[in-house]
């Protein structure tokens, strides 16, 4: 069994809340597979299973006194024999805590009423969004796509107004709740939306095509701060942020990497739309480079990945014999 954690977060108690998922592959019939275990309190399944499933989890841990480090709780989400993954997560100003990842099959994040859960078979995963108290109590759960494309969202982000921004990549068409998006055939595009975080309404969206069979590629991280929204990820090809175009070529090149900022206004009528893109790239174009994750404070961008060779970070130039790790400091 694989288990792999995805992110992270604190609380303003102290509390620790982790995302991620659970791998296991059996080959025989009647098997019970432990997804998650912490403490006393574990989550099972005794289906019968004969290829690789993924389950999605959430757990908390103390943070914060002599029980430090305890186990408090921890949910598994069932997903039927299909296929899920918690990307990514948040917590608001009253410790409710936000979930966002993928699954194929059939998911049910309260894993106790049926008529919550979202019905998905098909060949694609879809994305889904959820909301919990600090209790692990789940508050709203929703479908991203209706199934027939494939979508990932992999960040998620609460805004000062208590909004929910999520950031992912799509294939073909989807549907978040606000007009449908399209992406050009082969191409796999990157999309931004704001939902209200108390009953999970769609607000808002921004698409960045990465057109002739340009690909942006998992995972794409967020920070948000008074200063706007701040996105980071690594792409393929050539990608298209309002005026503004990066990529140096999609014949045989290697991933690139991209830092950008976008508007942020939650109120009416709110623009997403990118201020700027700066592009990070290998100038030999045989090494990848990757940006791995993005915070704001507000007066300073920050962001982090790994290079090699000589690359190019906007206009400033850095030289590697191996593998490096980069930090990229920009203004708002």
């Amino acid at each position: 069994m694989l288990t792999q954690v995805n992110r992270i977060i604190q609380d303003g108690t102290g509390n620790i809340y982790s995302c991620g998922h659970t791998r296991c592959t059996a080959t025989s019939q009647n098997v019970t597979v432990p997804w998650h275990v912490i403490g006393t309190d574990s989550v099972n399944s005794s289906d019968v299973y004969s290829f690789s499933i993924e389950t999605s989890f959430v757990c908390k841990v103390s943070g914060a006194g002599v029980t430090s480090g305890t186990g408090l709780w921890s949910k598994g989400f069932v997903n039927n024999g299909g296929q899920g993954e918690t990307t990514d997560m948040g917590i608001d100003s009253l410790n409710n805590f936000y979930v966002v990842g993928t699954f194929q099959g059939a998911l049910d994040l309260a894993a106790t009423s049926p008529i919550q859960t979202l019905h998905l078979f098909s060949n694609y995963k879809a994305g889904y969004l959820g909301k919990f108290d600090s209790s692990g109590n789940m508050l709203f759960q929703q479908r991203m796509g209706d199934g027939n494309q494939e979508n990932s969202p992999s960040g998620l982000k609460v805004d000062a107004d208590g909004s929910i921004v999520l950031v992912g990549s799509f294939q073909f068409g989807l549907s978040l709740g606000g007009p449908t998006l399209t992406a050009q055939s082969y191409s796999q595009d990157m999309f931004v939306v704001r939902y209200n975080g108390t009953t999970g309404a769609w607000v808002s969206q921004y698409q960045v095509p990465f057109p002739q069979a340009s690909i942006v590629k998992d995972p794409i991280r967020m920070g948000v701060s008074s200063n706007g929204i701040f996105i980071c990820g690594r792409f393929w090809g050539k990608g298209v942020f309002g005026s503004q175009v990066i990529g140096q070529g999609i014949s045989s090149g290697p991933d690139e990497s991209f830092i950008t900022r976008l508007k942020s206004n939650p109120g009416a009528p709110d623009d997403l739309s990118a201020l700027w893109v700066t592009e990070c790239y290998s100038v030999d174009k045989q090494s990848s480079l990757s940006a791995y994750d993005v915070v704001s404070n507000g007066n300073v961008v920050a962001s982090t990945g790994t290079f090699s060779a000589q690359s190019q970070f906007g206009t400033k130039s850095l030289n590697a014999s191996g593998a490096l790790s980069f930090l990229v400091l920009e203004s708002p």
